[in-house]
């Protein structure tokens, strides 16, 4: 270790060894930045032990040395946080890649002329290299003394365990900034692949539509055989799937990107989005021979809503009650008005079905989640719960269920009343 006077070779040895010492610096993201606690609690500590008055975390750049962190230093350097190269003692510490300790720089054959001595009071000075993993030295870890002093072997073994504490920091903040933009870059390619799959499924669509009108217009056309009405059915069921799958879809991704502005609001009256959602299910509960009962209380309150979604959100839940509701079995929709402590509306979908384990409940509202695999689920496309949680979420709204395997379900819609 050297204890007088810096390196006899030129500051800066052969120059691409230079340049990359100094995209190591750069890449750090440490120049230029605001003070951070935990730079700012190492140099205070060092004070403190060391009982000198400056300690600094010095960042030698090409024609400056910045201070990450400073502990002592009177202004205007300590604003600053920098100084020219002309006032640095650390530069040397860089340039040589060793230690630097020095008793009395006014005496020093090299240092004697820095302006620093005058400018910022060093006279004493010990310095330990800040070397990063790939071997750059990107500055000096230092304590300054303003009167000639002896550094004992003590002291500067604390200076080399507190450097190494810095270079902890550093690293650790450098993967912290790899990390965030590694996920920044996933988000772009996630964010691209969402827009690439918005504008698929939205171009699907228009022939959709216009396949679906052309099967309708085929009885009209021509007299279709017995047969030939059968198969058309099944077309149209099945296109009737897609664009239920495609509607879904576009709906959900609008709503994730956009929350309540996806919504049309307007003033709704509970008892009529109800009403409307059992009309559309009771044919489904009339084929299994499902009773299909309605408890809806008067005196409900109005409150700001997507009429249209929010019958889809009940069809939704009232046609997978009935789907996992066993033939005969009961299918209730209540609705009434919850007062304390604010006031919402409920809408509550209850069944006598198969019903589901506890441990599934959590995950009912994931897209393309699928839980009874023994109940014929050909038509179903794993996105109506998924659909319904984002659209009662975006009216500010929860959706529970309540379950247990062959007691049947219990979902619950609860929306605030805003007018």
């Amino acid at each position: 270790m050297k204890t007088e006077g810096p390196a006899q070779s030129p500051l800066i040895g052969e120059a691409d060894a230079e340049a990359l010492r100094l995209q190591a610096l750069r890449a750090s993201n440490l120049l230029d930045t605001l003070p951070e606690a935990s730079f700012d609690r190492i140099t205070q500590f060092a004070v403190k032990v060391l009982n000198a008055p400056v300690t600094l975390v010095s960042l030698v750049d090409s024609n400056r040395q910045y201070f990450k962190s400073q502990c002592g230093l009177k202004e205007p350097v300590a604003s600053a946080r920098e100084t020219p190269l002309s006032h640095s003692f650390c530069k040397h510490v860089v340039g040589s890649g060793e230690p630097l300790v020095v008793s009395d720089a006014r005496r020093h054959p090299v240092l004697h002329s820095n302006p620093a001595i005058e400018d910022m009071q060093v006279v004493a000075y010990a310095g330990v290299p800040l070397r990063d993993s790939k071997g750059f030295v990107l500055g000096s870890f230092c304590a300054i003394d303003h009167q000639p002093r002896s550094w004992t072997n003590h002291e500067l073994e604390i200076l080399r365990g507190l450097a190494s504490q810095v270079m902890t920091e550093i690293e650790l903040r450098q993967t912290l900034h790899q990390a965030n933009d590694d996920i920044s870059t996933v988000r772009e390619i996630e964010s691209g692949r969402q827009r690439m799959t918005r504008f698929t499924v939205h171009d699907m669509r228009t022939p959709l539509c216009s396949l679906m009108l052309g099967m309708e217009m085929l009885p009209v056309l021509d007299r279709l055989s017995s047969a030939q009405s059968e198969c058309l059915e099944l077309c149209m069921r099945s296109a009737e799937m897609l664009r239920s799958i495609v509607d879904s879809l576009l709906d959900i991704d609008a709503i994730k990107r956009e929350g309540a502005r996806a919504l049309t609001l307007q003033s709704c009256n509970p008892a009529v989005i109800a009403t409307t959602a059992i009309e559309q299910v009771i044919r489904l509960a009339e084929h299994k021979s499902i009773l299909l009962k309605r408890d809806i209380s008067t005196g409900l309150l109005n409150f700001s809503g997507d009429e249209k979604k929010l019958v889809r959100v009940l069809v939704n839940l009232l046609g997978n009650a009935i789907k996992y509701t066993e033939r005969k079995g009961t299918v209730q929709l209540s609705v009434r008005t919850e007062i304390y402590p604010t006031q919402k509306v409920l809408f509550i979908v209850s069944d006598t079905g198969i019903g589901m384990k506890e441990t599934d409940t959590p995950h009912i509202f994931d897209e393309g989640m699928r839980l009874n695999k023994n109940v014929d689920t050909t038509a179903a496309t794993g996105l109506g719960l998924a659909f319904c949680k984002q659209v009662v979420e975006a009216h500010q709204g929860t959706i529970s269920v309540k379950s247990s395997p062959g007691q049947g379900s219990t979902f619950t819609v609860a929306l605030p009343v805003v007018a």
